[in-house]
């Protein structure tokens, strides 16, 4: 007599491999996902709060903050009856005209430098461009340090 196994198969589940496009997508994503997280977390929240309190009239009292919703009457005083806010806006606007350019020039100098003298040079030079470097970054923030106190414009 003979006996006989049924053989039972199963089905082996398959891997799908991801493409390299594919890969390639998910980590643009990744990438953007993580920009897009900071900026909710550190600029639109808090942009978002200041425009929500900027519409109020804020109270702070004992353990409390009390808002008054006022609509858009904080900015037509501000714009209409604050006789700096005009000469403020100007010099605000020229501060930022000026400097930002500067520091943006200096960092790429800085940046330019490190990298491109950083392959030429493979010695101990590089402590020297590195300086370079660093020196040109410190001067921008000097700059804007010195401009946002308000010490060239006032």
């Amino acid at each position: 007599m003979t006996t006989s196994n049924p053989t039972i198969r199963r089905e082996v589940p398959v891997r799908r491999e991801i493409s390299l496009r594919m890969r390639e997508a998910l980590h643009g994503y990744a990438f953007i996902l993580i920009w897009v997280v900071g900026f909710a977390l550190f600029a639109a929240i808090p942009l978002y709060e200041t425009f929500q309190y900027s519409l109020n009239q804020v109270s702070v009292t004992t353990g409390s903050i009390e808002l008054s919703f006022v609509e858009w009457a904080n900015y037509s005083r501000a714009i209409l009856t604050d006789p700096n806010f005009i000469e403020l806006l100007i010099g605000y606007t020229i501060e930022t005209l000026v400097s930002v350019p500067i520091v943006l020039i200096f960092a790429m100098v800085g940046i330019g430098l490190r990298i491109n003298l950083g392959k030429l040079l493979r010695t101990g030079s590089q402590a020297l461009v590195f300086g370079i470097a660093v020196w040109a970054v410190q001067i921008a923030v000097v700059i804007t340090i010195v401009w946002l106190s308000g010490a060239l414009f006032s």
